[in-house]
Parts: C-alpha cells; structure tokens; sequence
C-alpha cells in the first residue's frame, strides 16, 4: 500500500482537531482581520477629525488662558488625544465581539504610556529640529534591545532548577549534542504554560522545557526543543530586534520628512514638536505599524520554517514535532488567507507545516 501524499498526511494529522474548532478557529481569524482593518481606519479617522476640528488648539487656548505653560499644554494634549483614540478603538473592539472590559481595559494604560513617551518627545523636536530622529531612532532602538535580546541572551528568568534525570532529560542531552549547544544548562520551569526555550550567549546556554513536555513522549519533548534550539543557533531574536529597530528608526525619519505636506492635508498648521501635530503623527505610525507588522511576520514565518527544519534534521522526530504543533496549536485558522496570514501570522500556517513534515519524512523514507 502506498504512503499517503505529503498533503494526505497532514490532513490525516489536521483531522485529530476536531472540525468544529477548526471551523471556529478560520471564523474568528476572518473576525479579527475585518477587525484589525476598522481599528486602524478608525484611528486615522479620529485623527483626521480632531485635526480638522482643531480640538487640541481649543484645549490650549483654554489652558493658556492666563498664560503661557507649555508643558501642561503637552500633556494635556497629548493625554486628551491618546484618550480619544484609544477609546474609539475600544468601542471597535466591542463591536467587533471582543468583550467590553477587556476591549477597555487596555485604555488607561494607554494614555499613561502615550504621556510618558510622547511628552519628551515633542520636547526633543523642538529642543533639536534636525537631529531629533536620529537621536530617537537611537534611543528607540536600544530600548528595544534591552527589552527584547538582552535578557535573552542573559538568560534571565530561565529555569534554574535541574531538569529530572529519565527519558526526557536523555532525548535533549543527545539533542543538545547534535545541535552544537557547548555543555547547556538543562532547566524545567514550574510555569504550567511554557513549553520551551533554548537561550544564552553573553552567559551560560540554558535549555528550559516546560511541565508539559517533561510528561510527555520523548520525542515531543525533543523535536519541539530542537525548534528553538534553531532559533537560537540563527540569532533569529537578535536578528528580529535589530529588525524592529531599523524599523522605528525608519518611521521617526519618514514622520520628519511627510510631516509638513501631510500637515497641510490634514489642515494643521503647527510644527510637529507642538500637540496640534499629534494626529499627523498618529496617521504616519498607523502606516508605520502595519508596514512592520508586514515585515517583521514575514521574517518571522521565515525563520519558523527554517526552525522546523533544524529541529527535524537534529531530532530525526517528524512524529514528535507534528504531535508538538497540533498540541500547541494556538486556535487561528489552519489554512488562513494570504491577507490574514500576512497580518496576525508570526508562524507559517499549521497546514503548510505539517505539510512540511510530511514531506521531510517521505524523502527520507525512499
């Protein structure tokens, strides 16, 4: 009897997901793409109204009053425009199902967030007109690095309890071996909900598995560490971070160079370092977002397929990696549209994945 079809096997994998959560699975991203689509039209259209209504002038002349306060009149506005935003996007997300506390609470967080960043900021425009997104871009992208690479590379928050001698602890010891990881620190975390990590370089390399993988078949346990052992050997986190950050400095020197003829669009007369400009601003980083969430996905998809390979080449564990997937499937559309796919996917689409497997396996089995 024949082997079935590489896309005969994957189905054969799909099918032990029930069909109704597959079902519900492709309905909810098709939910949230309509969604993520009236979020950012929604913002681009409150900007434009508050711009063309020159609200946040009003909020300055009633600031101002008594006179000049430049900083009050920054926060304010600044506060007072992120509120309006973030509301609005809320009240999308309630529409769009999401429950409404949920939808809302994202919202005040926001507007604290937006105080603390863009308040500097529209100091440092007008304190260095020239130079400011560089010096930005900078800071931006060091920001980024602290928060992303850096304690990665540490290893902070890794496991530092030994992971139990047994079947499990042996299948990574010889997986570690294969993959080139120089005497790596073997670590399980007490987090019921991580699964695995492979992280290090300015320290000791800490191989970390989660509850779950230690309880199941050793193959899983080594296929799906095998994954993020090729993340780890492809600096693909640093190389993501690098990314984002080459990204934002980017959108700080587009916002500098569109400025002044969007402004005009839009009817704002102010400069950009004065909160008159902040829903020029808004409009630029809408474009900004999306540009990088199309960038930073494909990559990202890229490096998750290049994952799977290094995992299956060194765990020789197709079985084990397909089982991992299907367990950790995260309940989006198995086989989504290129749109949705190009949006909210930072790994390629579970179909095309076991697909994959599947044919790795078929050419090594004749």
């Amino acid at each position: 009897m024949p082997a079935p079809s590489p896309d005969a096997a994957a189905q054969l994998w799909l099918d032990q997901i029930p069909l109704a959560d597959r079902l519900a699975a492709a309905a909810h991203t098709d939910i949230r793409l309509w969604g993520w689509l009236a979020a950012g039209l929604v913002t681009i259209a409150v900007s434009v109204a508050v711009a063309r209504g020159g609200l946040i002038g009003r909020l300055r002349l009633a600031i101002e009053r008594n006179g000049p306060d430049p900083w009050l009149v920054r926060t304010a506005g600044v506060g007072a425009f992120a509120l309006t935003v973030l509301a609005a996007r809320a009240l999308t997300d309630a529409i769009a199902g999401q429950p409404p506390v949920q939808a809302a609470s994202g919202v005040l967080p926001g507007v604290g967030l937006a105080i603390i960043v863009l308040t500097p900021l529209q100091w440092l425009i007008r304190s260095r007109p020239r130079t400011w997104p560089w010096i930005a871009g900078t800071a931006a992208g060091v920001a980024i690095l602290a928060a992303t690479w850096l304690p990665y590379a540490l290893s902070l928050g890794a496991a530092t309890r030994p992971l139990p001698n047994g079947p499990v602890r042996a299948g990574l010891e010889t997986m570690s071996r294969q993959a080139g990881l120089s005497s790596p620190f073997l670590g399980l975390s007490d987090d019921p909900a991580f699964v695995a990590d492979v992280s290090g370089g300015l320290g000791p390399t800490h191989v970390t598995i989660g509850p779950r993988l230690l309880a199941g078949p050793p193959d899983q346990a080594r296929a799906l560490v095998g994954h993020v052992a090729g993340h780890f050997a492809h600096a693909d986190i640093l190389i993501l971070s690098l990314i984002y950050a080459g990204m934002t400095a980017g959108a700080l020197a587009a916002l500098a160079a569109v400025y002044r003829p969007l402004a005009r669009t839009m009817g704002v007369a102010e400069a950009l370092g004065e909160p008159e400009g902040l829903p020029v601003a808004t409009v630029v980083a809408v474009a900004a977002i999306a540009l990088s969430t199309l960038g930073g996905g494909a990559y990202l998809r890229w490096a998750n397929m290049r994952a799977d390979a290094y995992a299956l080449d060194r765990s020789r564990a197709p079985d084990g990696l397909a089982r991992g997937l299907l367990s950790e499937w995260d309940h989006a559309s198995v086989d989504p549209s290129p749109v949705e796919e190009a949006l909210f996917y930072t790994h390629p689409p579970l179909r095309r994945r076991l697909v994959r497997i599947a044919e790795w396996q078929a050419a090594r089995s004749g």
